[in-house]
């Protein structure tokens, strides 16, 4: 029984280390990159999943880029018109997106997007954070999963 206990607990803890991403720092020229690996946001209608995953520099004019795949519930997403990171009054852009790919199977719609990292700082500082996206003609928003949270927190520590 006690093995049996062991085994459980093993499991759920390495199964949730596996599913709470890493803030990753790499050098950078005169600066670091900062990698905020995907992490989920969820709505409701019929685009309900977001993920999400940023790459913030430091060191040099370079703009930050945000990374999104839209995911359909019954068919793939096919036109993203806005969308906006959103907290503590403070409304942080999303435009110039560039399409990344689209896959039917998956229902997946992958765009980049580049935003100020002076204004993004400032967005991550004001929490709760929420995504809105007119996605098909309809407005979605989208809050995001614990991970997100914990990687704000870590990079903001450095900051």
């Amino acid at each position: 029984m006690k093995l049996k206990l062991l085994l459980s607990f093993l499991v759920i803890f390495v199964c949730s280390c596996l599913n709470t991403p890493d803030l990753l720092q790499f050098p950078s020229g005169d600066g670091t990159m900062y990698f905020f690996p995907p992490t989920s946001w969820k709505g409701k209608g019929d685009v309900n999943l977001v993920k999400l995953d940023i790459t913030y520099h430091t060191g040099r004019d370079m703009p930050t880029a945000v990374n999104i795949s839209f995911f359909g519930k019954s068919s793939l997403p096919r036109k993203v018109t806005s969308a906006s990171l959103n907290g503590g009054g403070i409304v942080y852009p999303l435009a110039n997106f560039q399409t990344l790919y689209a896959n039917r199977k998956k229902k997946e719609f992958r765009l980049s997007t580049e935003g100020d990292r002076k204004s993004l700082l400032a967005l991550l500082k004001a929490q709760p954070i929420t995504l809105t996206a007119e996605i098909d003609d309809v407005q979605y928003t989208f809050t995001p999963d614990k991970n997100f949270v914990s990687l704000i927190d870590d990079f903001l520590i450095l900051f």
